[in-house]
Formats: structure tokens, C-alpha cells, sequence
């Protein structure tokens, strides 16, 4: 069970990462389509997701409805409950935001998405965003990443020799793009 939960809470690839701008700050989510995959990539059929109550929509005036939602998610003999709540002027998008954050809300309780509450994390995201663009230092700090896990000296020479390349491309976005799977 413990291999399952590593591979539900295991990163996600950058375009999958989305932001949002929310009291001056930008957020990191994962968005709905992402989770639900997860849990369909580790999970198959062995997962399953309910109302943990009904919905509750209430017009707030102004033509704007509040949708409140609650859902369990049922896996790996766990069983996960999450609300999500949203604001809109047409009630179905609202039901479908707050349903869609409820499942986010409880897929969080089995790591899916969970590392991007942490600060250190998100700079890897944001670096990796970065590299994405083609952002030459974040490409070299993805590369050099890279082959330190494979095993390099943290040298020029060795990182270069372990990614294939010489160790004048690594001041070239277009190899490092390459190298990396990007381009």
C-alpha cells in the first residue's frame, strides 16, 4: 500500500502544475483533470468517490450562487472527505467548481498534489517552469539536477559528460533543451 500512496503523491509533470492569484500571492494547484487521472493511473478501478452529503446552493444575491459541497474518496481502505465551496452567477458552474475542489480537497489526504504546500517545492516548480520557457539558468540548474542524480560530480566537466554533451553546451538553451527532454 505504501508504493501506491508514493506513486499518488508523486510530483506532477510542470504543465500540469497551474496558478492562480489569490490575496496578492500566486498559487500553485493541480487542476481537477490531473487528480482524477492520478487516481485512475495508480488506482484503475480500485478507487471511488461520493456526495458526503447534499449540495448546498444558496443564492447570495447579486445574481451570484454559493455552492458547498462535500465528497469521501474511498481507496487503499481509507476513506478521505474533502469540501469545496465556490461563488459564481450561473449555479452549475458553481456545483461544479466546489465538486471539483472537494475531490482535490480529499486527494490531498493521499498526497495527490500535497507537496506544493511546500516552499522548497514550489521553487522546484517554479524553476522547472522556468526551464519550460527556456529560461537558460533554470535549464542549467534542471541539468545540473539532473546529473547529480545520476550520479555526477558536481563539476562542469562531469555534469556535461554524464548528460552526453560537451561542456560548452551547457551555456546552450537549445542543447540543454534537448538533453532534457524538453525541446
Amino acid at each position: 500500500m505504501s508504493e501506491l500512496l508514493e506513486k499518488l503523491s508523486a510530483r506532477f509533470d510542470t504543465k500540469d502544475v497551474k496558478q492562480r492569484s489569490q490575496g496578492g500571492k500566486r498559487l500553485d494547484y493541480i487542476s481537477i483533470d490531473a487528480t482524477i487521472r492520478r487516481f485512475n493511473d495508480v488506482l484503475g478501478e480500485s478507487w471511488s468517490t461520493h456526495l458526503a452529503g447534499p449540495i448546498d446552493v444558496r443564492d447570495i444575491g447579486n445574481g451570484k450562487y454559493l455552492a458547498i459541497v462535500s465528497v469521501t474518496i474511498e481507496a487503499l481502505g481509507k476513506t478521505a472527505v474533502g469540501t469545496g465551496a465556490d461563488t459564481a452567477t450561473d449555479v452549475d458552474k458553481a456545483i461544479k467548481t466546489a465538486l471539483a475542489e472537494a475531490i482535490k480537497k480529499a486527494g490531498h489526504q493521499f498526497g495527490v498534489g500535497l507537496y506544493l504546500w511546500d516552499e522548497e517545492e514550489r521553487e522546484i516548480v517554479q524553476r522547472d517552469r522556468q526551464a519550460n520557457a527556456g529560461d537558460l539558468n533554470a535549464l542549467k540548474a534542471k541539468a545540473f539536477e539532473v546529473a547529480l542524480e545520476k550520479g555526477a560530480e558536481a563539476t562542469p566537466a562531469s555534469i556535461a559528460k554524464t548528460l552526453g554533451i560537451k561542456v560548452g553546451d551547457l551555456q546552450d538553451a537549445d542543447k540543454l533543451r534537448a538533453v532534457l527532454g524538453m525541446g
